[in-house]
């Protein structure tokens, strides 16, 4: 047969041998087509360069095969990874991905919220910035929506929540640095008002620091707030390192924070682990480019981005209501050279 400069469906399935409701089939993605049925069928689709009518087609199904992702920061790895595994799944299940960044802006991420609610998105995968729970809750209503990094706290939330054990994280990081002798730990921190992150990670922080008797209150002097950036990384090392009475070793919240205090550290011949010890949450897959080993604790992002994609794509197909769930992933603890124990 000879290629149509805009093949039919019928065309494809005179080539592929089947019906035109088995090449539907296969277009919208319904697993209910036989391995080889649908091997033939993506087969002629190639062969004659058919393009599927995706506008008729979610018509018909009243769905559109989309899913809006909201995040933060697009240029964080973290989320990257994330998106990575979740486009990976979706793409598997016949569905793509419309992203979107706030650039930790509330006010653009409401305005991004309402693009995807006039594109017909079929699910919503959100981190939040905060401040729009109300709003989010009122969409999970009518869209399945799955949240991470920032908790909708909203009692009307009819959604999924999947993040890392953070407490139980930071608490080890902690642990690990006064079982070493450290005393004197300071904590270069995201936001713990708008973040539930970095709020997890602080509380697990205060707990452990608790457990020998060290009170973590507005008065403790080795504390810095600020965002997930490389500029609050180095400011707050900045801060805390040129105090009078400065700290033994630094909790860091975050990989980013983590490239910030490595690089004021370089600038001004601060030594790791000899003068500064540090213990940082991250990824780190290319640790031959640093100079140090960092401890770290290591989040299970590809989980947490394959979990996220089951579970919108359980919304979706699911149509009774699902109640509200959270999911907590492990952290794991990776020993590095950047800890120095203290006679």
């Amino acid at each position: 047969m000879v290629k149509s400069i805009k093949a039919t469906i019928r065309d494809v399935a005179d080539l592929a041998g089947v019906s035109t409701a088995t090449v539907s089939r296969v277009v919208n993605g319904n697993t209910s087509v036989s391995l080889s049925n649908c091997e033939a069928v993506k087969k002629a689709m190639t062969e004659l360069n058919y393009l599927p009518d995706t506008a008729a087609a979610s018509l018909k199904t009243n769905r559109t095969h989309m899913i809006g992702y909201v995040t933060t920061d697009v240029t964080n790895p973290v989320f990257i990874t994330i998106m990575s595994e979740i486009e990976r799944i979706l793409w598997e299940h016949n569905y793509t991905i419309m992203l979107c960044s706030s650039n930790n802006n509330s006010q653009k991420e409401l305005s991004v919220l309402k693009l995807l609610m006039s594109k017909k998105v079929d699910g919503i995968i959100i981190n939040s910035c905060g401040q729009n729970d109300d709003y989010i809750a009122r969409i999970s209503k009518h869209i399945p929506t799955v949240a991470s990094s920032h908790f909708i706290d909203s009692p009307h939330f009819i959604g999924d929540y999947v993040e890392s054990e953070n407490v139980c994280g930071s608490y080890m990081m902690t642990a690990h640095l006064i079982s070493r002798g450290h005393r004197k730990i300071g904590i270069i921190s995201g936001p713990i008002i708008s973040s539930s992150v970095g709020c997890e990670r602080f509380e697990g922080f205060k707990s452990a620091m608790n457990s020998i008797g060290i009170l973590v209150d507005d008065k403790y002097p080795y504390t810095y707030f600020g965002s997930y950036s490389i500029q609050d990384g180095y400011d707050g090392t900045k801060k805390l390192l040129e105090a009078d009475d400065r700290p033994t070793a630094l909790i860091l919240t975050g990989s980013e924070i983590m490239k910030g205090a490595l690089s004021y550290c370089v600038r001004h011949s601060i030594r790791i682990p000899e003068d500064i010890s540090l213990i940082t949450f991250g990824n780190y897959k290319n640790l031959d480019f640093l100079y140090v080993r960092p401890s770290y604790m290591e989040n299970d992002l590809q989980s947490i981005g394959r979990k996220m994609a089951e579970l919108i794509l359980e919304r979706i197909d699911t149509k009774e209501t699902i109640p509200s769930r959270e999911f907590r992933f492990p952290i794991i603890f990776r020993q590095g050279d950047t800890v120095k124990a203290l006679e």
